[in-house]
C-alpha cells in the first residue's frame, strides 16, 4: 500500500511538472516588445522528483549488491527502474554541462533567452537532448507504474496475459523487421538516384524534376533510412503512391532533365511496393493477430495460478528488510542509519577493550560460517529449486 502511494505521488509530481506552463501571454508579450522578463527558476516539483529518483537509484544499487547483477535484471520492472534512473541522471548531467561549460543558464536568464535556445537548438544541443531524455523519462515512469496493477485481481490477471503475449510479439517483430529491411534495401537500390537528384534540386532551386513529387515532400526511398521509415508507416495505412511514380517534369537545370519516362524502374517499383503490402500488411499483420489471440487464449487458461504466483513473489520481494520502505523514505532511513552507525562507532571506542575479552570466548571461528548463515543459504537453495520445478512443470503441461 505504501509503495502504491509512493508511485502515485511521483506520478502526480511528474504531471504537475509537465503541465506547469512557465510561459504565458505576458511573457510572450515581453519577447515581442523586447522587455526582459526573468525566467522561471527550478520548481519545487523538480526538486522532489530528483529526491524520488535518487531514492530509487539507491534502492536499485542495494538490490544489485545483495542479489547480483544477473539475478536483479531478470525482472522487467528492474530494467525499467534502471532505465528510468539512467535517463534522469543523463539529462541532469547534460544540463550541468550546459550550465558550467556552455554558460547557457545564469541568474540573469530571461524568457527571451529560453526562446532563443528553443529556436536554435542546434547551437545548444545538450539542452535539446536533455529535454528529449526527460520526456522519455516521463513515459518510462508512467509505464513503470503499470506494476501497481499486479495486486488487483482483474488487472493483475490482465497484466499476466499481456506479459505472455509480449514474448510472441517480440519474436514476430524480429521477423517483420527483417522482411521490411529486405524491401527497403530493394526500393532504395531502385530509387536512390532519382531521390538524390530530387533532394538536390529542391534544396538549391526549390523545384524538382519530377511531376508527381513536389519539394514539400521527399521521394521516400532516396536513402535507406527514409526507405525504412516509408515502409514502416505503410503498416498503419499511410500509403502514398506518388513516392513510387517517376513522371518527368520541367527541371530547373537542363542536365538533370529526364528525357524519357523511366517506365521499367517505375513499374518494378510499383510491383515491389505492392508485393510489400501483400506480404506485410495482409499476411504478416493477420498472422500477428492470430499469434496474439493464441497467446491470450493460452494465458487465460492458467492466469489465476500465474497471478497468485506473481502476487506471492512480489509480496516476498517487498517484505525484504532492505527494501521495505518506498521512496523517499529509503533515502531518509539510509541517512539515519549512517548517522547512527557513526555515533555507535564513536560511543563504542570507550568500551571496546571491555568487550574484546568477552568476545574471545563467544567468537566463532572465521573459517566456519554461523548457523543462521547456513540456514539462510539452504533456504534460498530450496526456494530456488521449488520455483524452477514449478516453472518447468508448467511449461511441460503447456507443451503437452
Amino acid at each position: 500500500m505504501y509503495w502504491t502511494y509512493s508511485w502515485l505521488a511521483l506520478l502526480i509530481l511528474l504531471l504537475v511538472e509537465s503541465q506547469s506552463y512557465r510561459v504565458g501571454p505576458a511573457e510572450i508579450d515581453s519577447i515581442v516588445q523586447g522587455t526582459p522578463a526573468s525566467s522561471a527558476p527550478i520548481s519545487v516539483t523538480a526538486v522532489l522528483i530528483m529526491i524520488w529518483v535518487i531514492d530509487i537509484g539507491w534502492k536499485e544499487l542495494k538490490e544489485v549488491l545483495r542479489e547480483g547483477l544477473w539475478n536483479h535484471f531478470k525482472q522487467l520492472w528492474n530494467i525499467l527502474d534502471f532505465l528510468m534512473v539512467a535517463l534522469y541522471l543523463a539529462q541532469f548531467a547534460l544540463r550541468l554541462v550546459a550550465i558550467f561549460k556552455l554558460h547557457v543558464f545564469s541568474s540573469q536568464s530571461t524568457v527571451a533567452d529560453d526562446w532563443a535556445r528553443k529556436a536554435n537548438e542546434n547551437n545548444f544541443q545538450p539542452v535539446a537532448v536533455a529535454d528529449v531524455l526527460f520526456s522519455i523519462f516521463t513515459i518510462v515512469v508512467f509505464i513503470r507504474a503499470v506494476s501497481l496493477f499486479t495486486f488487483h485481481p482483474f488487472l493483475g490477471m490482465l497484466l499476466i496475459s499481456i506479459g505472455r503475449m509480449f514474448g510472441d510479439i517480440v519474436k514476430f517483430v524480429s521477423m517483420g523487421g527483417l522482411v521490411t529491411f529486405a524491401f527497403a534495401c530493394g526500393l532504395n537500390q531502385l530509387y536512390w538516384f532519382y531521390g538524390t537528384m530530387h533532394e538536390y534540386l529542391c534544396t538549391n532551386y526549390s523545384q524538382s524534376n519530377l511531376q508527381t513529387v513536389d519539394c514539400s515532400q521527399s521521394l521516400g526511398f532516396n536513402t535507406l533510412f527514409n526507405s525504412l521509415q516509408s515502409l514502416f508507416w505503410t503498416w498503419f495505412g499511410m500509403t502514398d503512391l506518388s513516392t513510387v511514380e517517376l513522371r518527368p517534369g520541367n527541371s530547373p537545370v537542363d542536365v538533370f532533365q529526364i528525357q524519357e519516362w523511366p517506365a521499367i524502374a517505375e513499374t518494378a517499383g510499383k510491383v515491389i511496393y505492392a508485393l510489400h503490402h501483400v506480404v506485410e500488411v495482409l499476411v504478416l499483420a493477420n498472422l500477428l493477430i492470430a499469434i496474439i489471440s493464441d497467446s491470450y487464449t493460452r494465458a487465460e487458461e492458467v492466469k489465476r495460478t500465474d497471478w497468485g504466483f506473481e502476487v506471492v513473489k512480489n509480496s516476498l520481494h517487498y517484505l525484504q528488510v532492505d527494501v521495505s520502505l518506498p521512496p523517499p523514505f529509503t533515502l531518509i532511513m539510509s541517512v539515519r542509519n549512517g548517522l547512527a552507525r557513526a555515533l555507535s562507532a564513536l560511543c563504542g571506542r570507550h568500551n571496546k577493550l571491555s568487550h574484546s575479552a568477552t568476545d574471545e570466548h563467544t567468537a566463532v571461528h572465521p573459517s566456519q560460517p554461523p548457523l543462521a548463515t547456513k540456514q539462510e543459504t539452504c533456504y534460498k537453495e530450496v526456494v530456488g529449486s521449488l520455483v524452477t520445478r514449478y516453472l518447468l512443470r508448467k511449461e511441460r503441461r503447456l507443451e503437452s
